[in-house]
């Protein structure tokens, strides 16, 4: 399966953006980011799975890119495992890539029930990730919710990659 891709109204200041959904494969057509989109919003929050043959498309796509700003939205965990292994495709030769929110999954340590959670960069950068993330309780079971994406966060603040400065998202 391919992946969809639609126009959809992001914000205010940059009413362009693009969602992706489906699979980042070997099917599918990435949108050209004109010069004009800037900042951009590439929003993640349908994707499923990425395979080896997509995060090399995506590489060759990110050296179309004209805007100076893309921003990652709703990166689900499967798109932090792709950054993770592949740095890549945090980094570009003319844009400055920020992931602004990632889409966390928590797991409950009683009753293993599952649920996602937003988290922006203005939580990181506000050190209310961590809190927001470990005081959060299963809706089934009351017990403790763990989230599996804390190390992959701080990755990405170490490297730059989800901004803690005091900009606007």
């Amino acid at each position: 399966m391919g992946e969809n891709i639609e126009q959809m109204l992001v914000s205010k200041k940059n009413p362009l953006g693009f969602t992706l959904s489906g699979n980042i494969g070997e099917l599918g057509e990435f949108p050209f980011l004109h010069a004009w989109l800037d900042p951009v919003v590439l929003d993640f929050s349908g994707i499923k799975s990425v395979n080896s043959f997509g995060v090399r498309r995506m590489l060759k796509w990110m050296e179309t890119w004209e805007p100076k700003t893309v921003r990652y939205a709703n990166c689900p965990e499967v798109m932090l495992d792709a950054f993770t292994m592949i740095p890549q495709m945090l980094k570009h030769k003319k844009a400055q890539i920020q992931i602004v929110s990632i889409m966390a999954r928590l797991e409950c340590m009683n009753c293993g029930a599952l649920r996602t959670a937003s988290v922006r960069d203005r939580d990181i950068a506000q050190g209310r990730v961590g809190l927001h993330l470990k005081n959060t309780h299963c809706i089934s079971c009351g017990g403790t919710m763990d989230c599996t994406a804390l190390a992959d966060i701080a990755l990405f603040v170490n490297t730059g990659a989800i901004v803690t400065g005091s900009r606007g998202s």
